[in-house]
């Protein structure tokens, strides 16, 4: 009876640790170079991770970003629940070239819906100001995605 009792305590613990892992955030880094600045970037590749993105994190560090990996291309829709800062989304097309750039998306415009232009293959969200301090443009290209 011990046994079973320890099996079944064993069995949830990894059922449990294996869904906190899905659930924390990504592990997976990217240095991608864009305009003049060169970004580390949390890459989100799965549903859960891209659906929570940024949400409730404090901040992001001058170079630090989150890439969203967008297989197949598409175009997505992004909002601001749960965020505590301004952010710039720039929007990457499937040739690796900036097809456009949101800037200083606020907290406070949610619920409203953020898209690209066209389909992209990935979208890159940076502190506010990031883009125009960085001189990223329509059609910069960018190095280093996964």
């Amino acid at each position: 009876m011990r046994i079973r009792t320890l099996i079944v305590a064993v069995g949830l613990l990894l059922v449990v640790s294996g869904a906190f892992a899905v659930l924390r955030a990504p592990s997976e880094t990217a240095q991608i170079r864009i305009g003049t600045a060169t970004v580390t970037a949390r890459v989100a590749r799965s549903p859960v991770h891209q659906a929570r993105g940024l949400s409730n994190t404090v901040s992001l560090k001058a170079n630090e970003g989150m890439l969203f990996v967008r297989t197949p291309p598409d175009i997505p829709s992004f909002w601001m629940k749960d965020m505590r800062y301004a952010i710039d989304m720039i929007w990457i097309a499937p040739d690796a070239r900036v097809l456009g750039v949101t800037a200083a998306v606020q907290p406070d415009s949610y619920p409203a819906l953020f898209s690209p232009p066209a389909s992209v293959g990935w979208v890159l969200e940076v502190p506010a100001g990031f883009a125009a301090q960085h001189a990223i443009a329509t059609h910069s290209a960018v190095f280093g995605l996964p």
